[in-house]
């Protein structure tokens, strides 16, 4: 098999950053240390299934940061700020295109619809800014 989840949840992890500092609960998937002697999350390369929710990360672009764990299929975030953010669901689902599960709720089809729309409306406005200055 490939482990356990990584549960992190609840640990006040402002940012993936704060990862490096935080040791999984007891019993949980055991997990390397580089050679600073910290926790390295996205080097997790086989991680299927991350427990985040419960944790103050406020910026949806550390979402984004998940991309380098190819195999990740279920998240959980909910109780983070980043869940008031507009388009949070869609968000997280078209960074991670591989997820089956998030907040411990199936992503459905109509899921990634939502997301793809999401994505093309939300990268077009960037390039339109960027193309501006």
């Amino acid at each position: 098999m490939y482990g356990a989840p990584l549960d992190l949840s609840f640990r006040c992890i402002k940012s993936l950053s704060d990862t490096l500092t935080e040791e999984p609960g007891r019993g949980q998937r055991p997990l390397k240390r580089n050679h600073e002697n910290k926790y390295v999350l996205c080097e997790l390369g086989e991680l299927r299934v991350l427990y985040l929710h419960g944790n103050s990360i406020c910026n949806s672009s550390e979402v984004d940061r998940l991309v380098k764990l190819p195999f990740l299929h279920t998240i959980t975030l909910h109780g983070n700020l980043i869940e008031g953010d507009k388009g949070y669901r869609c968000r997280v689902i078209s960074a991670l295109a591989k997820l089956k599960m998030m907040d411990f709720s199936a992503v459905t089809p109509q899921d990634r619809s939502m997301a793809n729309i999401w994505f093309q409306r939300n990268s077009c406005g960037k390039c339109k800014i960027k193309d501006v200055k």
